[in-house]
């Protein structure tokens, strides 16, 4: 009787195993698969991106317009005091000149203010949609590479002569890669498709690993 319970234990403890081997074979190891890390460079993408550098200099060219024009009413308004000397002070000529002074002093900071206002609104909507374009395109490209996930880093080349540039290297995230992890110049090609850019080819002698990562030539 004893015999039979060791046996018995035996083959339970036998079976269990195999049960929580044969899960295992299915699940795959218990900690999954190891994730595929790959490594993207926002700002080099955006410096790259033809169409947002299009938008950007459109937008610097009404800017400058826009100045100019400012810049002439405020020109204006600085005549119109000068000729505040050629007036008594008190009389009903200085009185009613100073008034239109005062008035085309208020619509001129308020539509410099409302065009301000304006320019700032515009870029921000360039800005997200062109980012949410190359979060798409990030998604696209790892799905393409198999990888899990991508972690944003500065390609930057470090400046031993800066300390701000030195001190941003050491803080640095990512202190180590390969340059297949590199998915950089594959999104400006995907964000650039159509658009009459020419992405960077992908240099042969570019850096990698410890220190200065690189960047995509």
């Amino acid at each position: 009787m004893k015999k039979f319970f060791l046996s018995a234990v035996v083959v339970a403890a036998l079976v269990s195993v195999y049960v929580v081997a044969d899960a295992q074979a299915q699940r795959g190891p218990a900690s999954g698969p190891m994730p595929t890390v790959g490594i993207v460079d926002i700002s080099y993408i955006f410096k790259n991106h033809a169409r947002f550098q299009q938008q950007m200099e459109s937008m610097k060219q009404d800017a400058e317009a826009t100045k100019n024009q400012i810049m002439k009413e405020k020109e204006r308004i600085t005549k119109e005091m000068e000729r505040l000397k050629d007036y008594k002070q008190g009389t009903a000529e200085y009185n009613k000149l100073e008034e239109d002074i005062t008035h085309m002093q208020a619509d001129f900071n308020a539509k410099a203010a409302l065009q301000q206002k304006d320019f700032l609104e515009r870029e921000s909507r360039v800005y997200i949609a062109v980012y949410k374009e190359v979060a798409d395109a990030v998604n696209l490209v790892s799905r393409q590479r198999g990888m899990t996930l991508v972690l944003r880093f500065n390609g930057d080349p470090v400046e031993p002569g800066n300390r701000e540039s030195v001190l941003r290297e050491i803080n640095k995230p990512i202190v180590h890669y390969t340059r297949e992890a590199d998915i950089t110049p594959d999104v400006i090609s995907e964000v650039n498709r159509g658009g009459g850019g020419a992405p960077p080819a992908r240099s042969a002698t570019r850096p990698t690993g410890v220190g200065v990562p690189g960047r995509p030539q």
